[in-house]
Parts: C-alpha cells; sequence; structure tokens
C-alpha cells in the first residue's frame, strides 16, 4: 500500500510529494482523509476523539477505583419471591 499526500484545487488532487512509481493506465482505489484539525463538534472530531485512548491521570483512576470499592455490598441470595411463597403458606 502506498501513502500520497495530495491538496484538491477543487477539480484535481494535485500531489504535494514527487510521484511514486505506480502502474500507469490502471484504475487505483484511493482512500481520503484529511491531514487537518477537525472543526470543534464535527462528526470526524467526534470520531477521532472516540478512537484516541483516554488521556486518564493515575489519580482519577485511584479515586475510581476507591470509590467503587467503597461502594460495593454483599451478594444476596434471596430470591424474587421469597416473600410471596410464605404468605401462600400463611393463608394456606
Amino acid at each position: 500500500m502506498t501513502t500520497l499526500r495530495a491538496r484538491f484545487d477543487g477539480k484535481a488532487l494535485i500531489l504535494l510529494d514527487p510521484p511514486p512509481d505506480l502502474p500507469r493506465d490502471v484504475e487505483l482505489e484511493v482512500d481520503v482523509r484529511s491531514t487537518s484539525e477537525p472543526r470543534v463538534g464535527s462528526p470526524r472530531a467526534l470520531l477521532d476523539a472516540v478512537r484516541r485512548p483516554p488521556h486518564v491521570s493515575r489519580e482519577t483512576v485511584d479515586e475510581m477505583e476507591k470509590l467503587i470499592a467503597e461502594s460495593m455490598r454483599p451478594a444476596e441470595f434471596r430470591g424474587a419471591f421469597d416473600d410471596v411463597a410464605g404468605d401462600t403458606e400463611a393463608r394456606g
């Protein structure tokens, strides 16, 4: 795969670097991707933000883990119908 840098003049792509050795008279597939910064709030800016790894400090991770540990509760082994079964036996 070859990457080409180009500028679009409104009609054609103008290569910014010397042309590579590409076969002549052969149809090529070109993926177009801008190298300039996307407009804030644009779909491309959102996709770029999602694709970048998060930049989270160690302190933030430590605080999050502390809050998770503080909010943990023991597991309950009570069925959803435990109270109902008790009522039925009492009426029995």
